[in-house]
Parts: C-alpha cells; sequence; structure tokens
C-alpha cells in the first residue's frame, strides 16, 4: 500500500518534472531552498549562482527517497574556474530498472559586478519499464543578485526551452519558476525564503535556516509541497565537506541524502 501511496503522490509528478529536483545534501537540508547559494552543486540548483562559486570543487553524492527499495539516487559534479566564472558538470541518475531517470548537464555562471548570471544545457533520460524511453534536451537560466553582505535575490526559469518529454504526446516537461532570497544577519548565518512555481501544480514555499558553528553547519528547513520537514549537518575538514540531511514526512516517510566534496584548488 505505501509503495502504491508513493508511485501515485510522488514518483509520478516527480518523475515527469523532475527539473525541479534540487541536489545535494546541503540543499536537502534546507529544504531545497539553495537557489541563491553558489556551491558545489549550483550546476543542479542555479546555473546562475556558478558566478559566486568560491572553490574549485569536485563533489559526489547518495541520496533515498521515502524508503522505497530501488528508489535511489548517485550524482556527482565538478565546478571549475574559467575567467570571471566557474562551469561546471553534473550527472545524476535516479531509479532502477523498472523506472528511472538521469541526465548530464553542462553550465558556466558569469559574475557580473553584484550579480552572476548563468545558463545550463541538460540532456535528459526518462525509462519506465514497458513503456519505452524518452529523452529531450533543456535548458536552465538562473541569476543572482548580491545587494550587500546581508542580502542576495535569486530567479530563474527551469525548462526555459519548454523542451517535450515526448514528440508522440506532445507533452511537455513542466517550466518552473524561482525566486529565493537569503539574508545574513551575520556571517554564520542565513535565512532563507524561496518560492517554487509551475502551472500543473501548487507553488512550493520553503522556508530555512543554516548556522555555522565551525567546524559544524547546522541547517533546518520546511516546504509546502508536499510538506516536508528537514534537517541537515555538515563538518568541514581540511579541503573535504561532509554533508548529510534528513526529510521527513508524517506520510510518506523519510529520506536521507549525504554527500562529501573535495576542494581541489583554492
Amino acid at each position: 500500500m505505501k509503495f502504491i501511496l508513493i508511485y501515485f503522490l510522488v514518483f509520478l509528478p516527480f518523475f515527469s518534472r523532475s527539473q525541479d529536483f534540487y541536489l545535494g545534501a546541503r540543499s536537502a537540508g534546507l529544504a531545497h531552498a539553495s537557489t541563491t547559494i553558489g556551491d558545489s552543486h549550483s550546476i543542479f540548483n542555479n546555473p546562475g549562482s556558478l558566478g559566486i562559486v568560491e572553490k574549485e570543487t569536485v563533489s559526489s553524492g547518495y541520496s533515498t527517497l521515502f524508503e522505497v527499495e530501488g528508489w535511489n539516487s548517485v550524482f556527482a559534479s565538478i565546478n571549475k574556474k574559467i575567467a570571471n566564472g566557474f562551469a561546471g558538470i553534473g550527472i545524476f541518475k535516479f531509479g532502477d530498472q523498472l523506472m528511472n531517470t538521469s541526465f548530464v548537464s553542462l553550465g558556466f555562471g558569469h559574475k557580473l559586478g553584484i550579480g552572476s548570471l548563468g545558463a545550463s544545457i541538460v540532456y535528459q533520460q526518462m525509462i519506465i519499464e514497458g513503456y519505452g524511453k524518452s529523452s529531450f534536451i533543456r535548458i536552465d537560466f538562473g541569476g543572482v543578485v548580491k545587494f550587500s553582505n546581508q542580502i542576495k535575490i535569486s530567479g530563474g526559469i527551469k525548462n526555459l526551452s519548454q523542451s517535450k518529454i515526448s514528440k508522440k504526446t506532445e507533452e511537455y516537461f513542466p517550466t518552473l519558476v524561482f525566486i529565493g532570497l537569503c539574508y545574513s544577519p551575520v556571517e554564520s548565518m542565513m535565512l532563507i525564503g524561496q518560492l517554487d512555481n509551475t502551472l500543473d501544480f501548487k507553488e512550493n514555499i520553503k522556508v530555512s535556516l543554516e548556522y555555522k558553528l565551525a567546524p559544524l553547519i547546522l541547517r533546518i528547513g520546511v516546504q509546502s509541497q508536499p510538506v516536508l520537514v528537514t534537517t541537515g549537518l555538515g563538518i568541514e575538514i581540511k579541503r573535504f565537506d561532509v554533508d548529510f540531511a534528513y526529510q521527513s514526512n508524517n506520510t510518506l516517510g523519510s529520506s536521507q541524502t549525504v554527500n562529501i566534496s573535495y576542494h581541489y584548488l583554492q
């Protein structure tokens, strides 16, 4: 019964609009309110934030979804400084032989004064056993503006290209619009709010907090669609960052994400 419930309420929406599935344990611990943050997973979350990344990083991670066997994901990324910005490459795979989706993303973010603009091109593939395979290319675009050391805002569109999942059915991959606000009253704290919106689903409101108590980083957040309460823990060890996140829903259960990042140049 739990499998059937998750299949209809979670997997099908996720499978058809996985462009708004943000990646990384830091993002997960913050209820995926991560579009104002420049880090090792900017290539996935907001290509515009690549321009404010500070370190060249290679990262990999693993995630489970609501404790369902086979509903696991693996992902990896690398950031490289190029001119006045950063380039990023990311790969992702979710699911098993029965149902899965995967993509490869290539993007670049360029810093312009107080702002950063970026875009990524994504080749995505979806497979459902017995129903066939679909592949397509989409484009994501975003930006971040830093008004001061305390305030940043982000905005962007995922699937700006309005790509189709299938040419046979003429079904479009949903387009998502996001806007985020980050307020840092002190250097060690971030308060983040974010709104995600698509035409086919209700708005997803996210609120989160990150507090750094070196070498530990504590995170907590909540989102509205579906309702999730999230917590996260990070630790910085020289050139390594290790992050873990736990997300829970009263009906669907819990999800966990872990990743490790290495700053190969500083």
